[in-house]
């Protein structure tokens, strides 16, 4: 895939013509990760999941706590009328959206950390950090963690069905869907634009604006995921 040509598109279509560190930095580490573990699935699952975090999180593309709180505490108070966001024994800690997918409720945090090998339960700020919430928001997504009927992203969208619509079951029903549907749209269309790029040797594009550097690589990132397989602390 041409990096370059990539982001100066979704600069564009999706980002409202500017597009910030951070937001290339998350990107790089879910594309990474989807190289290592997804590589030969359909470009559609990997752009619903990009649309799926532009929805959750917004421009900076970086995990948050629900309603973008600074703190646990802010958070807290935010959502102090929440049944989910209520203390729980043993640790007292609150189980509010935190991450790219939001995951919330007690029972989901023990379920990702028993999957994930992550200390979840007693540590949910955790699901803060990119290495770990990459993994709960795809590893989620395509195993159907957070659908009622257990059914994954490939069950939506695949290499003969493309349900962008539907596909929201996948985290959240059908709250935002056809918001989620033209993100995934778009990011599709610039995933298929940026390796038809790749195979025409052309000159290397010129990016104009403000656009930031593409950094970390894609394989610095892939590196980092194998060591966190090894130790998820």
């Amino acid at each position: 895939m041409d990096h370059a040509v990539f982001y100066s598109n979704i600069r564009r279509s999706i980002f409202g013509g500017s597009l910030s560190q951070s937001a290339v930095d998350n990107i790089n580490a879910i594309l990474a990760f989807w190289d290592q573990v997804h590589a030969g699935n359909p470009l559609g699952q990997l752009a619903y999941i990009l649309a799926t975090v532009r929805a959750e999180v917004g421009l900076k593309m970086a995990p948050v706590r629900e309603t973008f709180a600074n703190s646990d505490s802010q958070a807290r108070a935010r959502l102090a009328h929440k049944p989910y966001a209520q203390s729980v024994p043993p640790h007292g800690h609150a189980y509010y959206g935190r991450g790219y997918v939001q995951l919330t409720w007690h029972r989901n945090y023990e379920r990702q950390e028993a999957k994930l090998g992550v200390p979840l339960v007693a540590e949910p700020d955790l699901a803060l950090r990119a290495e770990v919430a990459i993994r709960v928001l795809v590893g989620g997504m395509m195993a159907g963690d957070f659908n009622g009927h257990g059914h994954g992203l490939p069950h939506y969208v695949n290499a003969t069905h493309q349900g962008f619509v539907e596909a929201r079951r996948t985290v959240n029903v059908l709250d935002r869907a056809h918001e989620i549907a033209d993100y995934a749209t778009r990011f599709l269309d610039e995933l298929e634009r940026a390796f038809e790029a790749e195979t025409i040797p052309t000159e290397s594009p010129t990016l104009d604006g403000d656009l930031p550097p593409l950094r970390p690589s894609p394989e610095h990132l892939a590196a980092q995921y194998e060591l966190i397989e090894r130790d998820p602390h």
